[in-house]
């Protein structure tokens, strides 16, 4: 992945002990989808991982549904 920008809007500051950001990238290639980073400092980021994979599985899912119901 190559990025050119960063959506500064898109940008946030988490709710948790560390405060990690939330950070989005505009994507290079222009048709390629924004690159969403969190930088976290002095924590172990596996759990953060396996809860991003869950939520891009479950994303992929509910939109599956969605579209065999419509």
């Amino acid at each position: 992945m190559v990025a050119n920008g960063i959506l500064v809007e898109k940008c946030r500051s988490m709710d948790s002990a560390k405060a990690p950001l939330w950070i989005v990238f505009t994507n290079a290639d222009p048709l390629g989808q924004p690159i969403n980073v969190i930088f976290k400092c002095g924590d172990d980021l596996r759990q953060d991982l396996l809860t991003l994979q869950m939520l891009g599985i479950m994303d992929e899912v509910l939109e599956h549904t969605h579209m065999t119901h419509t």
